[in-house]
């Protein structure tokens, strides 16, 4: 089976954004931290909408894994003003090891349960009955393995450029852990040779003791790294028109939430598809004509959910909001306004 790409980037920040502006813009919001009962320190920010507890609230789950969203609100700005416009409070967060959240000082903490136990903790902590979700790429995924698990709980859900729900359906597993191919590759051509021995020592260091390995490179220097390819190698595949991101930067990239989100996916996470026939509530899917992501991942979300509409968006890519923003804003909120109506 056909590898497919490690980094599904979600968030790009927004033209002529550099590196050490992001806390600079999260700050524009009110940024808060949740504690919750599974130890994660998450960062989050509520946009209020105009009826509050009368309508559910929307949570957006980002992509990556090991991306972020809090500190590039500002560039979703006019789309979550429209969400909220229609009386929904809208909460984004940054997953536990990207963004402006805190990092695990285990790094085989990083398993896409306890990413779902982090979002069921939110849920329980901004005490809503039942939540509507849109995660984008990664956190598409992530919102599968969450109804998967709590499928009472999600009014509906809308996925952006779907990544996959289970990697066994798509790729064979690696034979071990170790630093990711595509990354090393660029390392090699783009850094020094100093730094490309130092990834080729780290994999080997993974393949034997992660813990070990995640105590000798830290996640500083390594998240640097993370955000320097996704800048330089990532986000001009994410666009049908790289001319959109050329100035874009990405700062806040999680290298181990990414590195080992993904292991677990591959390796441990339990199957869920066949139990997500069983969901009955609406489910939109935007997929991107120009998208990286094959077009069997949308027609695969299509085809799981019963009640799943898929709407197919020309000139886009995987930031389908970067592209077509009209048609992003706009298919959203139509998927979001008969909950609204209800009330």
């Amino acid at each position: 089976m056909k590898r497919l790409l490690p980094l599904v980037v979600l968030t790009v920040l927004g033209s002529g954004w550099a590196p050490g502006r992001a806390a600079a813009q999260a700050a524009s919001d009110t940024v808060r931290y949740w504690d919750l009962p599974t130890g994660s320190h998450v960062a989050y920010v509520r946009v209020p909408g105009a009826r509050g507890a009368t309508l559910p609230l929307v949570i957006y789950v980002h992509g990556g894994p090991g991306a972020y969203e809090v500190a590039s609100l500002g560039a979703y700005r006019r789309f979550v003003d429209r969400w909220a416009g229609l009386g929904f409070d809208v909460y984004f967060y940054d997953q536990v090891g990207s963004g402006l959240s805190a990092r695990l000082s285990d790094p085989t903490r990083y398993t896409v349960a306890r990413h779902v136990a982090d979002l069921e903790a939110i849920r329980e902590r901004v005490g809503a009955a039942r939540v509507i979700l849109i995660g984008e790429s990664w956190g598409a995924t992530l919102v599968a393995h969450y109804i998967a698990a709590h499928p009472g709980l999600v009014e509906r859900a809308a996925f952006v450029s779907p990544g996959v729900i289970d990697r066994a359906d798509w790729e064979t597993p690696p034979a071990a852990l170790g630093f990711d191919p595509e990354l090393l590759a660029w390392v090699r051509e783009h850094g020094t040779a100093a730094a490309y021995r130092r990834c080729l020592a780290l994999s080997g260091r993974m393949r034997r003791d992660v813990r070990a390995a995640h105590a000798w490179a830290g996640d500083a220097p390594m998240d640097s790294l993370l955000d320097a390819w996704a800048t330089g190698q990532i986000l001009a595949r994410a666009v049908a028109q790289p001319s959109k991101v050329e100035s874009a930067h990405m700062h806040g990239m999680g290298f181990w939430a990414w590195t080992m989100t993904n292991w677990d996916q591959q390796t441990g996470a339990a199957r869920v598809r066949p139990r997500l026939g069983r969901f009955d509530r609406p489910v939109l899917i935007l997929h991107g004509l120009a998208d990286y992501l094959p077009a069997a991942l949308s027609a695969q979300y299509a085809a799981t959910f019963p009640l799943a509409t898929i709407v197919q968006v020309p000139g886009a890519g995987h930031l389908i909001w970067v592209d077509r923003p009209e048609v992003y804003a706009g298919e959203i909120a139509r998927f979001l306004e008969p909950a609204a109506a209800a009330r």
